[in-house]
């Protein structure tokens, strides 16, 4: 089995309505450390979805102060990612 490994960095972006967070990352072959593109991620609980660009890249939307990010591609291990306000 494949791994996938990801690297995250929060955004935190301000409006004269809602404070968000935004979660930016990149997912790569963890044995390789090459971009992955196609890669399904997902923000638990809210079910907030999208996939990594051809360069492995991501953005999300966050609007709770913890969830859980996971992260899978056929042929790899789904990758789980508890994201706090620390991470």
């Amino acid at each position: 089995m494949k791994y996938l490994a990801c690297s995250l960095v929060w955004l935190v972006g301000w409006t004269t309505i809602v404070h968000g967070q935004t979660l930016r990352g990149t997912v790569q072959e963890a044995g390789t450390g090459e971009p992955l593109s196609g890669v399904e991620i997902m923000i638990l609980p809210e079910g907030t979805q999208t996939a990594s660009d051809e360069e492995g890249r991501f953005f999300l939307s966050i609007g709770g102060e913890s969830a859980e990010l996971v992260c899978w591609l056929p042929g790899y291990e789904i990758l789980r990612i508890p994201v706090t306000d620390d991470s």
